[in-house]
């Protein structure tokens, strides 16, 4: 069973249910209605019987509904007035009890010669009582039909209430049904550009919004796979061409000089030093997301900042003047490392040996500066794209991805990457992340 017919089965039982409870609640409210109608009528009745006898008393109940029938008794059982005892009208010890005035007055139901009765007894003084009796069988008939018009209406209401609730959930449901059909195509064609038109607001129309959001991201993911997959096709063919002509070279390794195959070896090292770089960065850059995400906290970045700025020195030989002011940023301190790391690793690939790297820390805002030539302004909007290197920089080594993963990870930390040139002419690279409180130091 789906769920357009669930849903129009599920409107059809709730109407049922409560065309059952309203048929039940007006027939039972209806009889008692009339059933207390015809007690007040004998009641009446009974109180002009008990009174003072007049000629002119009328015969029949005053609201004309059917005859009433009259009889008094003592508390023996013999009638003094109207009709006699029989087997079929015989009197009760309850009716004797009320002659005898030992009892109060009652209803109670019998049935004479198959008719239904509503009899009333009362006392009448001097050990007699007035019994009335007056048939309710049209009563009965009257609550009978109406049971019945009552059942046939709360079917009807229960099938028109069955079609209105299946016309309603196929038109409120109309943007599953496309959402589905979407779905499908997506899962067959692997076709992205299928969103959903939405006409409404609500409930489904959010749930449609936000599927139409999943497919332009999906979209854009698969634009951005390709793009990676171009650029590293592009970026992979240089070095692998370089290899595969020192390979050739090396076939004729007996006819080289020791300088030739010093130089040689030197550029297989170095082709392979760059292309496993390139490699690496690839796998960062395009498993970033796959990983298991580490959770944010805390980061002294001045401190990180100073630790690396260290360690660039150590391996670079460059001089690193920093200017850190004291700041906490809330993040996954393995990724701002790499991003920090990345920033130092492109500063000292432009910085002649023995140069000097300039740092500031401040407000947030990192920025890494070198002494090389700088960054044109044509460049400066590309700078941390993938792959993207400026012509000045495709006789350096390098892979066009370090920058791309420093906005990748301050991105991902709600922060903006900074490009610009340095006050001696050369780059002056960092980003901008937005600090928060340190963390108080526990007391021990």
């Amino acid at each position: 069973m789906n769920l357009r017919t669930r849903l129009a089965v599920l409107v059809a039982v709730s109407v049922g249910v409560g065309a059952i409870a309203l048929s039940v609640v007006a027939t039972v409210t209806t009889r008692d209605v009339l059933r207390d109608a015809v007690d007040r009528a004998l009641e009446d009745r009974a109180r002009r019987e008990v009174g003072p006898r007049r000629p002119d008393r009328p015969g029949r109940d005053p609201i004309g509904a059917g005859d009433t029938t009259v009889r008094i008794f003592d508390e023996d059982g013999v009638v003094v007035e109207g009709v006699a005892v029989t087997p079929a009208t015989g009197l009760t010890d309850a009716d004797l009890a009320v002659a005898a005035g030992s009892r109060p007055a009652y209803f109670r139901d019998g049935d004479i010669a198959g008719d239904h009765v509503r009899i009333l007894t009362v006392p009448a003084g001097d050990g007699r009582a007035v019994q009335l009796a007056r048939s309710v069988t049209g009563l009965d008939q009257t609550i009978a039909q109406l049971t019945l018009i009552y059942t046939l209406l709360g079917g009807a209401g229960v099938a028109a209430a069955g079609l209105v609730g299946w016309a309603v959930a196929r038109r409120s449901l109309r943007p599953v049904d496309d959402l589905t059909e979407a779905v499908e195509r997506v899962a067959t064609d692997r076709d992205l550009s299928s969103e959903i038109e939405i006409e409404r607001h609500d409930e489904i129309g959010r749930l449609a919004d936000r599927f139409n959001e999943m497919l332009r991201a999906l979209r854009t993911s698969r634009q951005q796979q390709h793009q990676l997959i171009s650029d590293a096709s592009h970026e992979l063919r240089t070095p692998l061409t370089s290899l595969r002509t020192n390979v050739d070279v090396l076939d004729r390794l007996d006819e080289l000089s020791p300088e030739d195959r010093v130089e040689l070896f030197a550029d297989l090292r170095a082709e392979m030093a760059e292309l496993s770089a390139l490699v690496a960065e690839l796998v960062d850059l395009a498993t970033e997301e796959d990983q298991a995400p580490e959770p944010a906290a805390p980061v002294r970045l001045d401190a990180l900042v100073a630790r690396l700025a260290r360690r660039t020195e150590r391996r670079t030989g460059c001089t690193v003047r920093c200017e850190l002011e004291p700041t906490t940023v809330l993040g996954r301190a393995s990724r701002l490392e790499r991003a920090v790391a990345n920033l130092f690793d492109n500063a000292a690939k432009w910085s002649p040996a023995g140069g000097a790297i300039d740092v500031r820390l401040a407000d947030g805002a990192l920025v890494v500066s070198d002494e090389g030539p700088g960054i044109d302004e044509a460049d400066l909007a590309r700078v941390f794209d993938r792959f993207y290197r400026a012509d000045t920089a495709r006789s350096r080594p390098g892979s066009g991805l370090g920058l791309a993963i420093v906005r990748q990870v301050v991105e991902d930390h709600g922060g903006r990457v900074l490009a610009g040139r340095a006050p001696g002419g050369g780059a002056a690279v960092g980003f901008r992340l937005p600090p928060v409180a340190a963390p108080e130091p526990d007391d021990e």
